[in-house]
């Protein structure tokens, strides 16, 4: 289950480089919201109802 999550990651992540436009317009709402979903599922916690880019940002998250 991580490996998956981290291979999603990767493919967002892909276009690095690129200008913020680019790597918006090659964003998955659906996706996104599957991550943030399986996010709470492993932490068995609700996040923050906010963007994902927000809920994100700082690492937090992501370091539990």
């Amino acid at each position: 289950m991580y490996i998956e999550f981290l291979f999603i990651v990767k493919a967002m992540w892909k276009t690095r480089g690129h200008s913020r436009y680019n790597i918006a317009s090659k964003r998955d709402p659906e996706l996104e919201s599957q991550i943030l979903d399986w996010i709470e599922e492993v932490l068995e916690a609700r996040l923050p109802q906010a963007p994902y880019e927000e809920v994100l940002r700082d690492g937090v998250v992501l370091c539990k």
